[in-house]
Parts: structure tokens; C-alpha cells; sequence
């Protein structure tokens, strides 16, 4: 699955994924570094987070990024909804910056 939304995320115009970046001791799945977005692929529901999740979106929001996460079997279940979610919020960022 992320292999498939890795290469949907990649026809996205106007945007630059990365794939895998190491940040400050923790792996985001994807990012799109000049609108701010980092994409984090989680295996339970997005809402029940761990302390270390915690940690590491507060690291990563005192950065300037944006937190979007969703969950695996969600996005493996209907890719396209996956991919339009992540262009909203791309669209929203390019227009008001992060929350």
C-alpha cells in the first residue's frame, strides 16, 4: 500500500514528497517540505496516540509542520480518498500555512 500511494503522491503537481524522512529520532512516512505537511501512516486509529506520537507531532508542529495522520488500513482500503484527503489539506496549507 505505501508503494501505491507513494507513486500516487508523486503525480501530485505543484508538490515534492519525500519518502521516509528521519526526523529528530523518528520516521514520518512522507513529507512535503515547502508546504509544511508530514504524513504519518498509523496502524490503529488516528485519534488513540502514544506518548511517543505525542512527542514527536510536538516536534514536529515547533517546526512549522502540519500533522496529517491517517490510518493504513484506511488508506490502503480506498487509496484515491487517501490521496484527495492529502490534497485538501495540501490546498489548505498552500493558502493559510499550517494550522
Amino acid at each position: 500500500m505505501e508503494n501505491r500511494l507513494w507513486s500516487r503522491l508523486r503525480e501530485l503537481e505543484d508538490c515534492r514528497f519525500r519518502r521516509k524522512w528521519f526526523f529528530q529520532g523518528f520516521m514520518i512516512d512522507f513529507v512535503e517540505h515547502d508546504l509544511g505537511l508530514a504524513v504519518v501512516l498509523e496502524e490503529g486509529a488516528p485519534g488513540s496516540r502514544s506518548l511517543v506520537h505525542a512527542v514527536r507531532d510536538r516536534q514536529l508542529s515547533a517546526q512549522g509542520y502540519a500533522i496529517l495522520r491517517l490510518c493504513r488500513s484506511e488508506a490502503a482500503r480506498d487509496l484515491s480518498a487517501t490521496v484527495q484527503r492529502i490534497r485538501a489539506v495540501l490546498d489548505d496549507l498552500s493558502t493559510h500555512g499550517p494550522v
